[in-house]
């Protein structure tokens, strides 16, 4: 097949006549919507895309925890079973036998989700930079981790308790802490970062 793109001429075999009229359609269409045909499009290993993203979306968009979190996922579990693939290689196939191995070797609920979630925000920033076509992520169930223990909130009156014996003692700011953390919901680490 021979085509000319962006002033060059450009060309390309087949071992069937069928691959070789699809791929000329593919030609056409491309042409025909005015959008270039990038045959070399995806053809990054993932563990190269991913410096891309880093760089391009997870440094100014997420916060330090969650990109310290991010690291030791990417380089435990995902490098090494997926970073050789070219991301147009990258089929729903193959990311639901990522997640069957990741199961397979003991990973728990919360490490195949985070893994998951890592991969299709990659791909996610992939397609919208037209690396690739689509997100093979989307076609996988992503499992929810399941909480480690049940959250049990204290009865309002045992709140308003603490709280009473708190103010008998002068201590203001101790009673605040005790009714933003009992009625707005916060974590004991989220309280301490407020200011």
């Amino acid at each position: 097949m021979r085509w000319r793109e962006n002033g060059r001429n450009r060309s390309k075999s087949f071992t069937s006549k069928a691959d070789a009229q699809r791929f000329e359609g593919d030609v056409r269409r491309s042409r025909e919507l005015g959008r270039p045909l990038d045959i070399d499009r995806g053809k990054e290993l993932l563990s190269e895309f991913v410096e891309t993203w880093w760089r391009r979306h997870v440094v100014p968009n997420l916060a330090k925890n969650t990109r310290d979190s991010y690291g030791p996922t990417w380089e435990k579990h995902i490098r090494r079973r997926l970073g050789g693939y070219r991301l147009r290689d990258i089929t729903p196939g193959i990311v639901d036998q990522f997640k069957a191995d990741l199961i397979t070797a003991g990973a728990g609920p919360s490490v195949v989700h985070k893994a998951l979630v890592i991969l299709s925000g990659m791909f996610t920033c992939a397609v919208k930079w037209d690396h690739v076509e689509r997100n093979p992520v989307d076609a996988i169930k992503v499992p929810t981790p399941k909480r480690a223990r049940y959250v049990r909130p204290l009865p309002p009156a045992t709140v308003e308790a603490l709280r009473g014996q708190l103010l008998v003692q002068g201590r203001l700011l101790d009673a605040t802490l005790v009714s933003v953390l009992a009625y707005a919901g916060l974590r004991p680490e989220e309280a301490r970062a407020l200011q």
